[in-house]
């Protein structure tokens, strides 16, 4: 699950989790919305999962101590209707 946020990470030389913040997550979020799959764009569902996803696991682990002195990113989605 994590290919396609390692694919932009790399890309935007992030090399840590200490250093994802908010704007990372709008790189992501842009790379999902124009990226094409087998000539098809990513359904809205799939690109809420994803940041959903990523916003979890960067949560979970500036909770367990695994990152140090890193900010809660407040990201406000909105849940797209099921398709």
């Amino acid at each position: 699950r994590f290919n396609k946020f390692l694919k932009v990470c790399l890309h935007a030389k992030i090399g840590t989790w200490d250093e994802v913040d908010r704007s990372v997550i709008d790189i992501y979020g842009k790379f999902l919305c124009t990226t094409k799959v087998r000539g098809r764009n990513y359904a809205e569902k799939t690109i809420y999962d994803e940041l959903v996803f990523v916003l979890s696991v960067h949560k979970w682990l500036r909770e367990e101590k695994h990152i140090q002195d890193a900010e809660p990113i407040i990201y406000h989605l909105k849940k797209p209707e099921c398709q």
